[in-house]
């Protein structure tokens, strides 16, 4: 079991994994690193369809993804904001790399555009995105509360924010090795901590694992 911490309000939760302490937190240049992006690809799918879905992009949205990876969840995005702009950050030069290749087509008509950044810092303006998601990054974020709020920085008022992650999984069943189940009241705790309203969780069985999405609201 991961050690854990306490929120704002007493709410128990991991502490936060050190990026460089996993393949999957910022994968390197590297087999490792490329190995671990195809397994992203692969497992986190289901996952990326969930947070797509209940993002509910409209064409003309202003999205970002946080931590996009391999990028396969860029592509669905792009396609639904079809007359927008959609913004990714990435802390692995590998997975930015992926993700170019990936969304070549995107990148090219200016519709896409990669950076290298993190959630405590985000490299855009204040009220510049409608919609915001990101999926199994919690888990890496130093300063949740913190981190939360600069999400909320550059969201536009009634922008909404998914954010995506395995939680516990069915009695009896194991959580995957790669990373430890988030208690779903942490990551609500946290968004209403940093500002958010409406703030609702829903937790789905996908293929191989327990996941939640915590949809939260700009005012």
């Amino acid at each position: 079991m991961s050690p854990e911490t306490l929120g704002p309000a007493g709410v128990s939760r991991p502490k936060p994994i050190a990026s460089d302490s996993t393949p999957f937190g910022n994968p390197p240049g590297t087999l490792v690193g490329r190995f671990a992006g195809f397994l992203m690809a692969l497992m986190n799918a289901p996952q990326n369809r969930m947070m797509v879905e209940l993002l509910e992009v409209r064409p003309h949205d202003q999205v970002l993804e946080i931590g996009f990876g391999p990028g396969t969840a860029l592509k669905m995005l792009a396609e639904r904001a079809s007359a927008g702009f959609v913004a990714g950050i990435e802390l692995s030069d590998e997975m930015i790399r992926a993700a170019t290749r990936h969304n070549r087509d995107a990148i090219q008509r200016g519709r896409l555009e990669l950076k290298r950044g993190t959630v405590s810092a985000i490299p855009y303006d204040d009220n510049r995105f409608d919609k915001v998601c990101t999926a199994n990054t919690i888990y890496f974020w130093p300063e949740p509360e913190r981190d939360a709020a600069e999400i909320r920085r550059v969201m536009r008022p009634g922008g909404t924010l998914v954010v995506c992650f395995r939680c516990e999984p069915p009695e009896g069943k194991r959580p995957t090795r790669s990373l430890p189940p988030y208690p779903v009241a942490a990551v609500v705790e946290t968004m209403e901590h940093a500002g958010f309203s409406d703030v609702r969780a829903e937790v789905r069985k996908v293929p191989l694992v327990m996941s939640a999405s915590v949809v939260a609201r700009k005012a």
